[in-house]
């Protein structure tokens, strides 16, 4: 019977290696100038045994990480290296405070938020529905085909024409925020800015669908200023998939 597998902090599930305690635990003596590598072995060795045992009263049991750290921490304190077991323990103390101000860094529980001001856009996004459907436009209709100059008619179409389209990029981004910011209230952020664009994109469209205008999307690649906005959207888009968190976060801004 062996270990062969841990579970790491994403629930993700990776090769068990005992190196890796070892070391961590040399590292931990090496740190207060205690013990030797043999004596780290020894340590590990001990936390191992502790983790068969686990697996022999469950044969499918796997390792969560944090089980293995709390074991290598009561096998050091009952040890003679307790001061190595109080650098372990600092140690993973100032990971946890790092990975805490990390908003990249994945959570699973739902709660305590980390960030639960930026969750307040939630309920204010709620409290401010709405949906074209709810309105009558035959006014309107009736002032844009009679009240307005040619010029003023070409400025709103392509306003509606550029929001509607634009709103495409925009609610992409935010319904992908999850996958980069693994948070669950920032998720639910993203989630409800994504779903409030579909409905502005909504909106637009029947403007222009009421208006006899829904052909005019087909000429939108001769619009110069129009397809210039959906390009930029669009290479900003291309880097909100981008590994580096920097890039990612210019992404943020760019559609905020």
């Amino acid at each position: 019977m062996e270990i062969e597998q841990i579970i790491k902090r994403d629930y993700s599930t990776k090769p068990f290696h005992l190196d890796k305690i070892s070391g961590a635990i040399q590292k931990a003596m090496n740190a207060v100038g205690v013990g030797t590598e043999q004596n780290a072995q020894d340590v590990a060795f001990s936390v191992y045994q502790t983790l068969l045992d686990r697996k022999k009263n469950d044969i499918e049991y796997i390792p969560t990480i944090e089980e293995v750290q709390d074991i290598v921490e009561t096998e050091l304190m009952e040890s003679k290296f307790k001061e190595a077991a109080k650098a372990y323990i600092l140690y993973r103390n100032k990971r946890t405070e790092r990975r805490q101000s990390d908003i990249f860094e994945k959570r699973i529980n739902l709660k305590p938020y980390e960030y639960p001001h930026l969750y307040e856009y939630v309920p204010a996004i709620r409290h401010s529905y709405w949906i074209h459907s709810e309105f009558n436009f035959t006014s309107d209709i009736q002032d844009f085909k009679s009240r307005l100059s040619d010029t003023e008619r070409s400025a709103i179409k392509n306003t509606m024409l550029a929001i509607s389209q634009i709103e495409v990029a925009v609610k992409s981004f935010w319904g992908d925020l999850y996958h980069r910011i693994p948070k669950p209230e920032i998720g639910s952020v993203g989630s409800t800015f994504a779903e409030s664009e579909v409905r502005h994109a909504d909106a637009y469209s029947h403007l222009l669908e009421i208006l006899g205008l829904n052909s005019e999307f087909k000429e939108l690649k001769k619009k110069p200023a129009i397809m210039k906005r959906v390009r930029y959207l669009e290479t900003a888009l291309k880097n909100s998939r981008s590994e580096d968190d920097r890039e990612y976060a210019e992404s943020i801004l760019l559609f905020s």
